[in-house]
């Protein structure tokens, strides 16, 4: 499965969220979009990005406006949405409308563990179904 990554710049995402999925066995099963990770990223088209994967996650412990269009357009091609958060109570109501699934983690260790058993059970041929 080829999976969008989408988080805010306030975080320090490298260190919090990209590490950790690249030292852990998803990335051998999963193709994973490292947006920032490309010094140019600012000049590429992430919608297209967005568009050729098949999941994408959205990193909400910080909000961001970028984030917000990015999950919009994931929920606009029926791409199946996991929002995670760490230590922190996320607006679910609102988010319910449009993730399938809400993670709230406590450490890098426990993102993965959740992420892997999640992202387990997605059935990318029918999005809508996943819960």
């Amino acid at each position: 499965m080829k999976i969008y990554l989408a988080h805010s710049s306030i975080i320090d995402y490298k260190k919090e969220l990209y590490a950790p999925i690249k030292k852990s066995a998803l990335i051998k099963n999963h193709e994973f979009v490292f947006f920032c990770d490309n010094p140019n990223y600012k000049s590429q088209n992430s919608r297209k990005m967005i568009q050729s994967c098949d999941l994408l996650i959205a990193e909400m412990s910080e909000c961001s406006t970028g984030m917000g269009i990015e999950i919009g357009w994931a929920n606009m091609m029926n791409k199946p949405i996991i929002i995670i958060g760490k230590n922190k109570k996320l607006k679910e109501g609102y988010m319910r409308t449009i993730a399938n699934t809400i993670i709230i983690y406590s450490d890098t260790n426990d993102l993965i563990k959740q992420l892997d058993a999640t992202i387990s059970k997605i059935n990318i041929s029918n999005p809508k179904q996943n819960s």
